[in-house]
């Protein structure tokens, strides 16, 4: 995470000037901690490189550039976006409503 993010209540981080603010869904919530707790198990220390990773994917969402694609098998007209999350076979689901980018 780089020095310009900030945290927020939920312990991810944010970039400082996103176009709007992210809004996680609580099952996206729930997702990414069972997520950080089996890599954990898996190898101690690879939670919080997954964690650190769907943060920079967060910055990329809020960022809406050119890596924020139409999610495969969702009709386009929905807007529903991914982005990938690097070195994990994880994809970070949104929309952008008027008012917030909700993580799905």
């Amino acid at each position: 995470m780089g020095e310009s993010a900030r945290r927020n209540p939920g312990g991810l981080a944010f970039p400082p000037a996103m176009s709007k603010p992210l809004r996680l869904a609580a099952q996206a919530r729930v997702g990414i901690a069972d997520a950080a707790a089996w890599y954990d198990r898996e190898r101690p220390g690879l939670g919080e490189a997954f964690v650190m990773a769907v943060d920079e994917a967060f910055v990329r969402v809020g960022g809406l550039g050119p890596e924020c694609r139409p999610a495969a098998g969702v009709p386009a007209d929905l807007g529903i976006k991914r982005v990938l999350v690097h070195r994990f076979p994880y994809l970070v689901i949104f929309v952008e409503l008027p008012r917030v980018i909700r993580i799905l």
